[in-house]
């Protein structure tokens, strides 16, 4: 009898240098991309290479050394600017109803 292969058990890990080679990072366990913020949800190398690819690589391709490196910080700074923008709107949302009362 063979057994159906969950993907989640095969704890699959980020490498860093898929952020430099194709503009993503990790974010709550799964693979964000920094320039249009899609998520790929299996760290695999094939998986993000075909996203940059196939959606990035013609305007990106051409930044290497520190110029990509300076980009890909650019990238990550405004992605958790965004991501904190909410987390702050919680917390004030929470200190507003707690001083309601």
């Amino acid at each position: 009898m063979s057994r159906k292969r969950k993907i989640d058990s095969e704890c699959r890990i980020f490498n860093e240098q898929w952020t430099y080679d194709y503009f993503f990072t990790q974010y709550k366990e799964r693979a964000v991309c920094l320039i249009c913020q899609n998520i790929v949800s299996v760290f695999k190398e094939y998986n993000l290479r075909r996203h940059y690819e196939t959606q990035h690589k013609d305007k990106y391709d051409c930044l290497v050394g520190d110029v990509r490196k300076n980009k890909i910080l650019k990238l990550k700074n405004t992605l958790t600017t965004q991501q904190n923008v909410f987390v702050k709107q919680k917390q004030l949302n929470i200190s507003s109803l707690r001083t309601s009362f």
